[in-house]
């Protein structure tokens, strides 16, 4: 993937990602990113961001076919372009879906060369048998042996050193979350590889545009070379070279097209389970802070989650059932007497809350629109009938606040101010976008996909 000539725009209301447009890549970030972000920087946050996506929600229902978080026939990850992410799918996954002792495996084969040649027969004079007349008689030709690659061991060294490139100069992580007990052989087979074919430095993420272009193009001719010098091509090795294939020809990954090439029709599903994450942190981390209860549609794994989401769904059911309906805001936390229900928004500005509806003797003051105005119902909606629950069944008087959670550049926290006042205060909170996916990207990224590596090796 050749990020240099990839422009960061705003995504405004369409999808979140990679799109190509009249030959021109965009990379489409979304609210709270700011455009100035170093291509490679906000690749980066949005490859972290939609690989523990897809990590925590698994479920097809909750990603459309158009959203390009699942590999190979499940979303339009297949379309062609300079900087496809279905070619960082290919290298990514490839480690825990196939076996990795049986990808370590591809190792060089001793084999004998089958030129036989006499020119240097007194060199094998103590191979030969001889005559009453002391002439040398040999049961074979004189050969020398070598070692036979039969492309196994430089392909195996090359999907090391391209996979160890990508995770530490593009994702900055280190290969060993990925490749767990297996690290110490696969930077082995990396290091050699490098040793044998590469400059110092040479990488397809540092150094100049032409660098890079040159270094491309060598892998490319070295794929071809492993490939013609394979005798014997197992499942593995066709499965190592098709993924490298795409890796390093993304204009053979599918046809041409223009339009989205990867990322999401919608971001707000990854927002949601990036503010749950937060939250789940925060009451982990935090004395005296607590989940009541949570919309659990997105919801990361967390050791709290795991134990507490069935009480959840209980407690959401006797605080905000009523008249035949369960309302299901997306977070309530509890600190002490003090309770606080929180609903996630993907907005790129507040809009214009303070406002909730137009009085009669202001008639030119705009009026809310129609999905802020529900937006502030419901949250109202939750606020109240918290407050029934609480009131039944609660010996001292809570307090209780409402907030909107959205994504920003930088922490900011406002008090929305109105006339009459809200009862209970609501407040607009701000959380930094790069920040939050830093941190729910380092937590769901990779791990589960490393237990998985785990599993199948333990099975092997």
């Amino acid at each position: 993937m050749q990020l240099h000539d990839v422009s960061v725009v705003a995504a405004g209301s369409s999808a979140v990602g990679l799109f190509v447009e009249d030959g021109r890549t965009e990379l489409r970030v979304p609210h709270g990113m700011p455009t100035s972000t170093a291509p490679r920087d906000a690749f980066r946050l949005l490859y972290l961001a939609f690989a523990a996506f897809r990590n925590v929600q698994s479920d097809l229902g909750h990603a459309p076919q158009q959203d390009g978080i699942e590999a190979d026939t499940h979303g339009r990850g297949l379309a062609a372009a300079p900087a496809s992410f279905v070619d960082a799918i290919a290298i990514d996954s490839l480690f825990n879906h196939s076996n990795p002792l049986r990808l370590l495996s591809l190792r060089s084969q001793m084999a004998r060369r089958q030129d036989g040649n006499l020119k240097y027969a007194d060199r094998q004079l103590h191979h030969a048998l001889f005559n009453d007349d002391d002439a040398p008689f040999f049961p074979k030709l004189p050969t020398r042996r070598s070692v036979c690659e039969r492309g196994t061991a430089d392909i195996v060294g090359l999907y090391f050193f391209l996979a160890d490139d990508f995770y530490r100069n593009l994702l900055q992580i280190d290969p060993g979350i990925i490749w767990g007990r297996f690290t110490m052989d696969a930077v082995q087979r990396a290091t050699d590889f490098r040793h044998r074919h590469l400059r110092e430095g040479d990488s397809l993420h540092e150094g100049d545009a032409w660098a890079q272009e040159l270094l491309l193009r060598r892998r490319q001719q070295l794929l071809r070379t492993c490939y013609r010098q394979a005798t014997l091509r197992s499942a593995e090795f066709l499965s190592l070279h098709a993924a490298l294939e795409r890796y390093l020809h993304p204009a053979l990954a599918g046809s041409v097209q223009q339009g989205q090439v990867w990322g999401m029709r919608d971001f707000w599903p990854v927002w949601e389970s990036m503010c749950l994450h937060d939250a789940l942190q925060q009451a982990s981390d935090t004395h005296g802070t607590s989940v009541v209860t949570c919309d659990s549609t997105y919801l990361p794994s967390h050791p709290i989650a795991i134990e507490q989401r069935d009480t959840w769904g209980q407690r959401q059911h006797s605080m905000f059932a009523h008249n035949g309906l369960c309302r299901r805001p997306d977070l309530l936390l509890q600190r002490g007497s003090a309770y606080t229900v929180v609903d996630f928004k993907y907005y790129p500005i507040a809009p214009d809350w303070h406002q909730r509806s137009r009085r009669d003797e202001d008639e030119k003051a705009p009026a809310l629109k129609e999905k802020a105005q529900k937006d502030l119902d419901n949250i109202e909606l939750y606020g109240l009938l918290l407050h029934r629950h609480l009131a039944a069944v609660e010996q001292v008087s809570a307090t209780i606040t409402l907030e909107f959670w959205l994504p920003g550049g930088e922490a900011q926290r406002i008090h929305i101010r109105s006339s009459p006042a809200w009862n209970p205060p609501l407040e607009v909170v701000t959380l930094p976008l790069p920040d939050m996916i830093r941190r729910y990207g380092e937590r769901h990224a990779f791990s589960m996909r490393g237990n998985h590596a785990h599993a199948v090796a333990k099975a092997a």
